[in-house]
């Protein structure tokens, strides 16, 4: 499901996009597309940097981060490193976070009796709490603004979180989980300094057999 947001226009101000799960698929897409435009400043991450090499270096409008949504250290630190870069470029308090795409995710898939403890963990560490973590992050910094203009906050969700499959409980799980949190977060949210938490659903095609860590889109992997 997808909620609407809305958007106030921000013209003659760069806006700071930032997109987990930078290396491959939706989020490599997103990443390059966001590049390409020279009023945006981008905050790309994934889990190994050296996965980020598809991004131009030299470009002080492009921040390339490690990112492990699994760790909240992980976390605090991309963002601390995020506001230090683009807080120089603007002046003390310019720092601003506009657009969160929270992308980072894999699918584990197969007999569900067969899946470990440590598996199943992982996967909601990685679909769920990253995601709850990254938003709740993201939120706080849009709201300590100077001029609190709001944001948006897509997280990709799936047809596995409207609907159930054989072969994938977890991960069906933990797009359930994506869709509740999302919807809530939303409503709680003050639509007066327009930070909408709005749900954008996309399929996530899953693997033939059982993982826990692959690398890309639809792996263990984010940026904030």
């Amino acid at each position: 499901m997808c909620h609407k947001p809305s958007i106030r226009a921000t013209t003659k101000t760069s806006r700071h996009p930032s997109v987990t799960g930078c290396s491959s698929g939706i989020g490599r897409a997103i990443a390059t597309l966001v590049a390409s435009k020279p009023a945006q400043r981008l905050i790309a991450t994934a889990r190994n940097p050296a996965d980020l090499s598809y991004l131009p270096d030299g470009n002080a409008n492009i921040l390339k981060l490690p990112l492990d949504v699994t760790s909240p250290g992980s976390i605090s630190a991309a963002f601390a490193s995020a506001a230090d870069h683009f807080g120089k470029q603007g002046g003390v308090g310019k720092f601003h976070v506009d657009v969160v795409i929270n992308n980072a995710g894999y699918s584990l898939s197969g007999d569900t009796e067969s899946a470990t403890e440590e598996e199943t963990h992982q996967q909601m560490e990685t679909l769920f709490f990253g995601t709850a973590r990254v938003t709740t992050r993201a939120i706080e910094v849009m709201r300590q603004s100077a001029d609190r203009r709001g944001g948006v906050i897509f997280n990709i969700s799936s047809l596995a979180g409207l609907c159930a499959f054989p072969g994938h409980a977890y991960y069906h799980a933990g797009k359930f989980a994506v869709e509740g949190f999302s919807e809530s977060v939303a409503k709680e949210v003050h639509p007066d300094w327009n930070s909408g938490c709005p749900l954008f659903s996309s399929p996530h095609p899953p693997p033939s057999r059982p993982r826990v860590s692959v690398s890309g889109a639809e792996g263990v992997d984010g940026m904030v």
